[in-house]
C-alpha cells in the first residue's frame, strides 16, 4: 500500500470518529439539559 494514501486513511478514519463523539457528548449533555428546563417549566415538559 503507498504510505500517503495509508496516511490519507488514518486521517478518515479519525474524522469519522468526530460524529460518533459528537453524538455521545450530546446523548450525555442533553439529559442534564432537559432536566434543567423541565425543572423551570410549570408544564413540565423537557
Amino acid at each position: 500500500m503507498d504510505p500517503q494514501n495509508l496516511r490519507e486513511y488514518e486521517w478518515v478514519r479519525r474524522v469519522e470518529w468526530l460524529p460518533t463523539l459528537a453524538l455521545l457528548a450530546v446523548a450525555f449533555l442533553w439529559p442534564r439539559r432537559s432536566n434543567k428546563k423541565a425543572a423551570g417549566n410549570p408544564d413540565g415538559l423537557a
